[in-house]
């Protein structure tokens, strides 16, 4: 953490906001020192996509909102002054930085922004979008020239080494840290992750085996109801054929042949 701060927020800082304000091509840059948390900037932005005008005057709050071991919060506060409606709005970003630990070579950055609206306008939405994306560009430039630099690859000061004997030294496991990084997840938020989503699967599992079972329930009483209505129907097809209701099959013509046989005999 005392390496990002330094890095990038000191009043010396390799990759401060005046040598940011200068890789995007602002000029007229003055930048007061650190004091009481605050650092103060003016300079002259170029800008696009806005009408009458092709570049304007800015001013720059930063305020150091937190400052720990782990934990570092930067606010800031942007006013475009020759922009039309610019007493409207003042573009707002915040910075939180966290790490594992003081001693802890890596640390994750996250970035804020927000335009806020102390006046009412008609044209909310056009300036909302027009603004939101040019911080956005700055957000990524600032990252592309970080990188180009060499700022998020810089290691910490070196501990002073102690010396072991050959015996100490050849007992000794050899460990071999990584190359520290900026911004690198957490293998913390990681780990959680994995187990989140493990957690997920086993509950889908379940639900699946519940359904199935439900859906199993559902077929065997269909099935009961089905073999209870087919046994009422045969039981009362049964039942009307003994009392006399419904003929058997052929008996209609058994009693045509006995009246034939009859007419027969009388006639003989």
């Amino acid at each position: 953490m005392k390496q990002f701060f330094g890095e990038f927020i000191d009043d010396d800082a390799p990759f401060g906001f005046d040598t940011l304000s200068t890789c995007l091509e602002h000029h007229t840059i003055q930048k007061q020192p650190l004091k009481k948390d605050q650092i103060s900037m003016s300079m002259v932005v170029p800008v696009s996509g806005v009408p009458f005008i092709k570049q304007t005057r800015c001013n720059k709050n930063i305020f150091i909102r937190t400052r720990a071991e782990d934990k570092l919060v930067v606010e800031m506060e942007s006013q475009t002054i020759d922009a039309p409606y610019s007493d409207c709005f003042l573009c707002k970003e915040a910075w939180i930085v966290v790490s594992d630990s003081a001693s802890s070579c890596r640390c994750v950055l996250q970035k804020y922004i927000k335009i806020h609206f102390v006046k009412s306008t008609m044209f909310k939405s056009k300036i909302m979008a027009r603004a939101e994306e040019g911080m956005r560009d700055a957000a990524v430039k600032w990252l592309q020239f970080a990188k180009d630099k060499g700022h998020l690859d810089k290691k910490p000061e070196a501990a002073p080494v102690e010396v072991m004997s050959p015996e100490v030294a050849a007992a000794s496991p050899v460990v071999v840290d990584a190359k520290p990084r900026y911004f690198e997840p957490l293998e913390k938020a990681q780990k959680a992750q994995k187990e989140e989503l493990k957690k997920l699967k086993l509950e889908l599992v379940a639900v699946k085996e519940k359904v199935d079972s439900i859906a199993g329930t559902v077929v065997f009483r269909l099935l009961l109801i089905f073999f209870f209505f087919a046994t009422l129907l045969i039981g009362g097809i049964g039942g009307a054929i003994y009392t006399g209701h419904l003929p058997l099959p052929g008996s209609e013509v058994t009693h045509l042949s006995l009246q034939v046989e009859a007419l027969v005999a009388a006639n003989q």
